[in-house]
């Protein structure tokens, strides 16, 4: 009891408990230590404040890139269901084209046999003064039939865009133009049996060589064809990619130049797979 009439400040001892409260209100030190702790209890929030300011301010931060994030994967997903779709559409589509191009393979591949036959045997009316074959009371004469390596050299030097426009039959035309008729006109391949489809030519020793369905020609061209084909595939792919850098980088370009381009590159790519497909199916002569 005695330390409630004590001052706590200058520890001046009061009569009573009252009179100790009315000497704490006017007594100096008193007064001093409250303000001071005032200032104290002042200081102490203003720092746990600071620091809560600064951790909401982390949390903002964090925040910020949590939505940011957020809105970057909503974009991508936009981005890859849109894709998505455009695949889906792709693929409908190419599927479609599959089913027409095997409706018309069949077709197109009994063409290009037909237009070999066709052109083989306009020789016929041109006979020359090497060795006659008489079948069905007309002459065909054939010259020697060029090597393969004189075959992949006209094919490096002579296969070129202007063949490719037509796929397979450009490349019939090519084979006409340059493999089985020579500068001169005269013919080196032709057909001696339209309805069973046999054509014949002239190794280089003379020997007459019999081509049930033209598979041994096939098997001359395609792979040097196929060969050319790529090359050229490859060469307008590069253009291509070059005209798309070019307005990537906002550089002016000749636009007719560009779609002849990948008109090109596309002929080119189909060409090819033609080709090739000669080789792994047997469909270019049924």
């Amino acid at each position: 009891m005695e330390d409630d009439l004590l001052c706590p400040g200058c520890h001046k001892k009061s009569s009573t408990k009252y009179n100790n409260i009315r000497h704490q209100k006017s007594c100096k030190v008193c007064v001093i230590n409250t303000v001071e702790n005032k200032l104290v209890r002042t200081l102490n929030f203003s720092e746990d404040n600071r620091t809560l300011h600064e951790d909401n301010k982390k949390l903002i931060e964090e925040n910020r890139k949590l939505i940011e994030e957020s809105i970057k994967i909503k974009i991508q997903n936009d981005y890859y269901k849109e894709e998505k779709i455009k695949l889906e559409l792709e693929i409908k589509e190419l599927i479609e084209n599959s089913k027409k191009e095997n409706e018309n393979y069949k077709k197109e591949i009994k063409e290009l046999v037909d237009k070999i036959d066709r052109l083989a045997t306009k020789a016929i009316e041109r006979p020359t003064t090497t060795t006659n074959n008489t079948v069905n009371n007309k002459i065909i004469t054939l010259n020697i039939f060029p090597t393969q390596q004189e075959i992949n050299q006209k094919i490096q030097t002579k296969f070129d865009d202007k063949y490719l426009g037509t796929g397979l039959k450009g490349v019939a035309r090519f084979v006409y133009d340059h493999i089985i008729k020579l500068e001169d006109g005269s013919m080196v391949y032709a057909c001696f049996d339209t309805s069973r489809q046999i054509f014949k030519y002239r190794d280089k020793d003379g020997n007459e060589i019999k081509d049930p369905k033209a598979k041994k020609l096939i098997a001359m061209i395609q792979p040097e064809m196929y060969k050319k084909s790529r090359l050229l595939h490859n060469y307008f792919l590069e253009e291509c990619m070059e005209f798309e850098k070019k307005e990537k980088y906002g550089l002016e370009i000749d636009k007719r130049e560009r779609d002849q381009m990948i008109r090109f590159e596309e002929m080119a790519f189909n060409v090819s797979g033609e080709i090739d497909n000669l080789e792994n199916t047997n469909k270019f002569c049924n």
